[in-house]
């Protein structure tokens, strides 16, 4: 992205020679624009306004009379209903979109927020891209323009799938129980569901396959000797994940 001169407290943004992406000069925030105006996006960018690095200038959803766009709109943070392509008719407005609307969504939103040159941080279980689990891959995640977070199962569980595979030799298996209240589960969550199992079960087995390649480098996984030739033995850590609470929530 060229460097561009902001105005107001945006001294300048240029691209990080780190990322490649926008970062901040001076006394700046980066402008982050809040797709979907559910639970999860609504939440977020009232909690965004407390960021001593990110600004939320704006909550987008489709529809003016949601409660999540009334909610953001009371508490003074721009707000509009024109969708993803109310951030595509100004992408020089924001620097980061988080978008926190549905799987399928994504698969739609992400090609052209890219495009515009715009840094994407993935908060649905669309699994585009590789993971980010910032506890064990965020110097690797720093360069690509689409942050997958995963889900939030998986943020709480990958790393502990991680640390034991370093740790044991003889794990054959990992079971996630996800359960959350039934007022918390908005509609694009219930959608989400079956993108939500798959999409945490593939991070924590790629978590804990990466664990496992890390203790052979290092030379602590068991050796064993078979026709005269060494061989690791690799047990992968695999998860069933039972979402629970979300079943009984629809």
């Amino acid at each position: 992205m060229a460097a561009a001169e902001k105005n107001g407290p945006y001294l300048q943004c240029r691209p990080s020679s780190r990322t490649g992406h926008m970062a901040r000069v001076g006394t700046g925030k980066l402008r982050a624009a809040v797709l979907g105006s559910g639970n999860i996006g609504t939440d977020l960018a009232i909690k965004l306004r407390k960021s001593p690095r990110l600004e939320c200038a704006a909550l987008v959803g489709r529809n003016l009379g949601s409660s999540g766009l009334a909610r953001a709109q009371a508490e003074g943070i721009p707000v509009s209903a024109g969708g993803v392509d109310h951030i595509l008719a100004g992408p020089d407005s924001f620097d980061i979109v988080f978008d926190a609307t549905s799987a399928a969504a994504h698969h739609e939103h992400a090609p052209a927020l890219e495009a515009a040159g715009l840094l994407v941080i993935d908060l649905t279980p669309a699994k585009r891209g590789g993971f980010c689990v910032p506890s064990v891959n965020l110097a690797q995640s720093l360069g690509t323009s689409n942050v997958n977070m995963v889900t939030c199962g998986g943020q709480a569980s990958s790393p502990i799938a991680h640390a034991l595979g370093l740790t044991h030799d003889d794990i054959d298996y990992v079971e996630v129980v996800s359960s959350i209240a039934s007022r918390s589960a908005g509609p694009a969550t219930r959608r989400n569901l079956d993108e939500y199992i798959h999409t945490t079960e593939a991070a924590i087995r790629d978590f804990s396959d990466h664990a496992v390649r890390a203790r052979r480098e290092a030379g602590h996984s068991r050796v064993h000797r078979e026709a005269g030739r060494d061989r690791y033995r690799h047990q992968a850590l695999y998860s069933r994940i039972r979402g629970a609470g979300l079943a009984q929530a629809g």
